[in-house]
Order: C-alpha cells, then structure tokens, then sequence
C-alpha cells in the first residue's frame, strides 16, 4: 500500500461529529413498567440546537471522515490507540476523544437518557465532604467548613432536581443521588469520580442563564464519562 503516516488527535474542543441518527430511537428506564420503555422525543429546546449547531460548525471534516470509517489497529499504552483511515495511521488520545463524544451524546440525548440506577442512594452532603477533601477540589480552610459545603450544594442540587431529573436522568431524593444517566449504551461512570462529579454540579456549573447552563452541565458528564485509560478497573484521573 501507499506510505503511512502517524497523528495524534490532541485536546481541542472538537474532534469529531456525531449524526443524531447513533443515538438510537428509544429510551430504557424509569421507576415504573409503565414507563419501563418510552418513546423518543425530539427536544425543541432553542440552547439545545445552538449548542449542536455549534458542534457542527466546529468540527473537522477530515476527523469526522476518521471516525466514521476507521480501522481499530491496537493499544498504543494505557491512554492512547491506533486507528487507521485509508493509507494513515493515527495515534489516537482516548481521553480526549471519549470526552468529545460523550459532550455530544449528552446534548444529542437531551431529555432522552436512559437512567443508571445506584445500588445503593449517595447523600449528596456526604459526597461533598469527600469530594473536598481531593487535593483536586482545591479546598482551603478559609473555604469554610465542609459539612457546611456539603449541606448548601444538596440544598442547590435539591432545588434544580427536577430539572436534573427531566433532561439529564440524574434523580435526586431526599436529598442523595439515586440514578445517573446512561450516556453511552452499556457503559457506566466511573464511581470513584462521583464525590467530585458531585461538587463541581455545584461549582462548575453556570446556573444564570439556559444555555451556559446545559453546556457546562454536557461537559461536566462528559469530563466524568470520559475514558481515561484502556482497560477496565482503571481510576478515574479527573
């Protein structure tokens, strides 16, 4: 064949489009028989589409084409693999790419997730007070006191649980997390991350206007989602 050549997909916001029709038509979930299998439902949320359209504008058509059409060649190590696309070989950051992925299947499964139920209920406070104590958090003392962190992000996250609940499958009650959302299907979080999920919904996300609003939320799941390394039972890194 002719000659290779070897590129790695870097960290840029956008490495790649997803055509709405990956996602699938119906959606498995829900407390109930009755609502065991729902139908699909378009969202018509004007943020939504703006932030899709977004995606589209951005992405690149030579990585879309690598995407669609590559060939899985191996593991690189535990971050990186290789894939060929016609005669080139690129080496392909999993992170990077997994994250991207994952922003996209949130907005393009808006209000549409299936849910992973925990097995057992997480209180949010609790979640928090670990989460702070992650060098990772950047908890200071003059922060103030963590149970008291804790208790005032369950109280922001109780307020905005329907809403968490309706478009992104995260259930709250009584104050602990119950069920998160099904972003890829077969596929679950890694839970060790979950304390410091849990906090940045708090610290993270720009709750002021919609459309901040659900971007930071999508790239919030997609920073938890993400595949940091090949293999399974591998630790979150971030």
């Amino acid at each position: 064949g002719g000659g290779s050549g070897s590129e790695e997909g870097g960290e840029q916001g956008t490495l790649l489009c997803v055509a709405p029709s990956v996602c699938g038509g119906v959606r498995l979930g829900g407390e109930g028989a009755a609502d065991a299998t729902r139908a699909w439902v378009p969202c018509e949320l004007t943020s939504i589409h703006t932030l899709l359209r977004r995606v589209t504008q951005g992405s690149h058509r030579g990585l879309a084409a690598l995407f669609r059409q590559h060939v899985f060649i191996g593991v690189v190590d535990a971050a990186y693999v290789l894939l060929q696309h016609q005669t080139k070989l690129y080496v392909v950051h999993l992170g990077a790419v997994s994250q991207e992925h994952l922003y996209q299947q949130a907005l393009l499964r808006w209000g549409n997730l299936a849910r992973i139920a925990l097995s057992t209920p997480a209180p949010i406070a609790e979640l928090c007070v670990l989460a702070l104590r992650d060098p990772r958090a950047g908890w200071k003392p003059a922060d103030g006191d963590p149970a008291k962190i804790g208790a005032a992000v369950a109280k922001l996250l109780e307020e905005k649980a329907a809403m968490l609940e309706e478009y992104l499958s995260i259930v709250i009650r009584d104050g602990a997390l119950v069920a998160l959302p099904q972003l890829l299907d077969g596929y679950a979080p890694p839970l060790n991350a979950l304390p410091l999920f849990t906090l940045r919904l708090a610290s993270h996300v720009d709750w002021s206007a919609e459309e901040p609003c659900f971007d930071s939320l999508a790239r919030l799941l997609a920073s938890f989602y993400r595949l940091h390394r090949v293999g399974a039972g591998e630790e979150a890194e971030a």
